[in-house]
C-alpha cells in the first residue's frame, strides 16, 4: 500500500510539473502574441503615416497647379484689359451708364 501511495504522489508531482510547464508555455505564447500585436500596430501606423503623407503631397501639388493656372488666367485677363484700346473701354462704360439710366 505504501508503494501505491508513493506511486500516486509521484504521479501528482509529475502532473504538477506538466501543468507548470504548460502554464509557462501559455505565458510565453501570450507574451509573443502581445509582441506580435504591438509590432502589427506599429507597422500599420507607419503605413498609415506614409499614405497620409503621400496624399498630403499630392493634394499640395494639385493645389499649386490650380493656383498657377488661376494666376495664368488672371494675367491673361489683365493683359487683355491693358491692351484694349481706350475708345472701346469708353464705349462700354457709356453703354453701361445708358442702361442704368433706362431703369
Amino acid at each position: 500500500m505504501a508503494m501505491l501511495v508513493d506511486h500516486i504522489v509521484a504521479l501528482e508531482r509529475e502532473a504538477d510539473g506538466i501543468i507548470a510547464q504548460a502554464q509557462d508555455e501559455a505565458k510565453q505564447l501570450e507574451e509573443a502574441a502581445h509582441a506580435e500585436i504591438a509590432s502589427f500596430r506599429q507597422e500599420t501606423a507607419r503605413q498609415l503615416e506614409e499614405r497620409v503623407e503621400a496624399f498630403r503631397n499630392e493634394t499640395e501639388k494639385r493645389h499649386r497647379r490650380a493656383v498657377e493656372e488661376a494666376e495664368s488666367e488672371l494675367a491673361l485677363a489683365l493683359k487683355a484689359i491693358d491692351t484694349t484700346p481706350e475708345y472701346v473701354l469708353k464705349k462700354q462704360v457709356d453703354r453701361i451708364i445708358e442702361r442704368f439710366c433706362e431703369w
